[in-house]
């Protein structure tokens, strides 16, 4: 019987503008992909990651499945730095209203060279990050760290972030249960 609503569930959401998918035991099925964005700001290495969240029993998955970097024109330094390492997890607000990692995947290494001037596809990636000790997703959201340097084998390395809305976990779940497009974000 349960299988049987399953199907129906299945089929039925089918036609609206995100992904349903079965999922092991333990999981959740993926409301939807998301889009996080650095893309025409002011940051010098600017991130486009088309991701899929799986919520597992004890952890996120993040699939990116696009992951498209490039040098911003308006950024000083204009020549090319690598791309070191990305790594994923779940970020919450600080009393100061800035934010901080909650829990963090390990870091995935790269070895790719940004040019200026120029959209650079980077390709997949999938990270798990442990879910927060009260298990409560809804105070989270997702935030994504590129590890870079500058120049290209120099020791001088930073940090760049991207990151989901604040209410990306609130906002999939009441998502789910509607038909209609995912709301944009409530900062």
């Amino acid at each position: 019987m349960r299988f049987m609503l399953l199907v129906a569930a299945v089929i039925c959401f089918s036609g609206f503008d995100r992904s349903t998918t079965t999922q092991p035991e333990g999981q959740s099925a993926n409301p939807g992909s998301i889009i996080l964005s650095t893309y025409g700001t002011e940051f010098g290495m600017q991130t486009k990651i088309e991701a899929k969240l799986i919520e597992k029993s004890d952890s996120v998955e993040i699939n990116m499945t696009k992951i498209h970097m490039r040098l911003s024109e308006r950024c000083p330094y204009k020549g090319p730095r690598r791309l070191a390492a990305i790594k994923a997890g779940l970020a919450i607000g600080t009393q100061d209203g800035g934010w901080r990692f909650e829990t963090v995947s390990e870091p995935q290494k790269f070895d790719v060279t940004i040019m200026p001037g120029v959209e650079h596809p980077i390709g997949e990636a999938i990270f798990s990050t442990p879910k927060p000790a009260n298990g409560k997703l809804s105070d989270y959201w997702i935030v994504v760290q590129v590890e870079e340097e500058t120049p290209p084998g120099s020791k001088t390395r930073g940090s760049s972030f991207v990151h989901s809305c604040r209410d990306v976990f609130q906002a999939l779940e009441k998502f789910a249960m509607r038909s209609e497009k995912r709301p944009d974000c409530q900062h």
